[in-house]
């Protein structure tokens, strides 16, 4: 299957404040076949202002394509490679989905499942866990295990620096504070309030 192209992108904040080292916004991406796509891109430094604007210790949420600098050109050429990269995949699976935790009309809320347990694996670096790297394996109580890729913002930002990555888009990062046992339990819980979507999505 020939990879889908990209006929626009749509910023769609106002620009005016624009501070093209640290910005997030919605966009709109129009492919060619008339099909479309919406998801947030921000900047690698967010995450850290998520957890203290809010002054919470975890944040997930819908899909977010990372970009060195805010800046529209740089922002259509990720767009571009996500495109290009398995047949559009990526574009599909950035679509922005339903909010989990908003009730659709004529629905029942999804059914509530229960952690039975998180374990950290593959923390790097292991001696600090605000700077830190790991996968979480959530095991539910029906038997089902959900591997979430985690990171501290820190790390995350350090990395995108680190690695000289322009853009960065793929398996979602679940952003901690800090990388310990507690605070990804209550993560995976959290997740697991609004049933199995959140988890499917990041697994």
């Amino acid at each position: 299957m020939p990879p889908p192209r990209v006929r626009s992108v749509e910023i769609l904040s106002d620009l005016s404040d624009l501070d093209s080292e640290r910005y997030n916004s919605d966009v709109a991406v129009r492919l060619e076949d008339g099909t479309s796509s919406s998801f947030v891109v921000s900047t690698p430094n967010e995450p850290a202002r998520w957890l203290d604007a809010d002054k919470i210790d975890f944040s997930h949420g819908t899909p977010v394509l990372f970009v060195r600098r805010f800046e529209t050109t740089a922002v259509r050429r990720a767009v571009e490679a996500m495109a290009a990269e398995m047949s559009g995949y990526w574009l599909r699976y950035y679509r922005s989905p339903p909010d989990p935790g908003r009730r659709e009309r004529g629905r029942a809320p999804a059914p509530r499942l229960r952690v039975a347990r998180a374990e950290l694996a593959r923390v790097e670096p292991p001696a600090d866990p605000a700077r830190a790297c790991g996968v979480i394996e959530a095991f539910l109580e029906d038997g089902r295990q959900f591997s979430l890729l985690a990171a501290t913002p820190a790390w995350f930002e350090e990395a995108f620096e680190r690695l000289g990555l322009r853009y960065y888009f793929g398996p979602l990062v679940l952003f901690v504070r800090r990388l310990e046992p507690a605070v990804c339990r209550r993560a995976a819980e959290s997740m697991a309030q609004a049933g199995d979507r959140w988890l499917c999505l990041y697994d």
